[in-house]
């Protein structure tokens, strides 16, 4: 007897590529979404920022839930002019729960600039939460409290600055134009 060498028809070999294809992106799909982000990286210092937002769009396609590249992302859409879409990035990554305090900073910014001063207050908070390090934070909180109405706690803020960060001079000055306004 004869063996017939064994046939696989044209569709079971589509479909067992397409499986092959599905578990290759499931295996590495956080390994090219890093790829994407690199290169949106790479994009950006080149100042290519259209294509540095096309490689963080694709790589948020393959891991939505990455809040690193929601905030990059945030970020070249501020640097791009594109504050709404920013804001919408940043609103992901907060709450995926980022770590990062300078998300929660650039945020804050731009609440600050939209003088709702209430989000710029709690995003400026979170910041310094989450980095006690950056003096800009706490800058913004202190200034953001005082346009909120909050004098006393302003001063509060600039009194911890004064403290925590000897070195910067901006506080000292800060405190008496603020507990001057107190007196009156």
């Amino acid at each position: 007897m004869e063996r017939v060498p064994y046939s696989v028809s044209r569709k079971k070999k589509i479909l067992f590529l397409s499986l092959v294809s599905i578990l290759f992106v499931l295996l590495f799909r956080s390994y090219i979404a890093s790829l994407n982000m690199w290169r949106g990286e790479q994009y950006f210092m080149n100042k290519q920022l259209d294509k540095s937002i096309d490689a963080f769009k694709k790589a948020l396609i393959l891991t939505p839930g990455n809040a690193k590249a929601h905030s990059a992302l945030g970020w070249i859409y501020l640097k791009a002019g594109m504050k709404e879409a920013a804001k919408n990035e940043y609103l992901k990554a907060n709450a995926l729960g980022i770590k990062e305090g300078e998300t929660y900073f650039e945020l804050g910014m731009i609440y600050y600039e939209e003088r709702d001063f209430e989000l710029a207050i709690s995003e400026f908070r979170s910041a310094v939460f989450n980095d006690e390090d950056h003096l800009p934070s706490h800058i913004m909180l202190a200034l953001a409290l005082e346009k909120n109405g909050n004098i006393e706690r302003a001063i509060g803020e600039w009194k911890r600055i004064k403290e925590d960060f000897p070195k910067s001079k901006v506080s000292e000055s800060n405190i008496k134009r603020l507990e001057e306004l107190t007196d009156r």
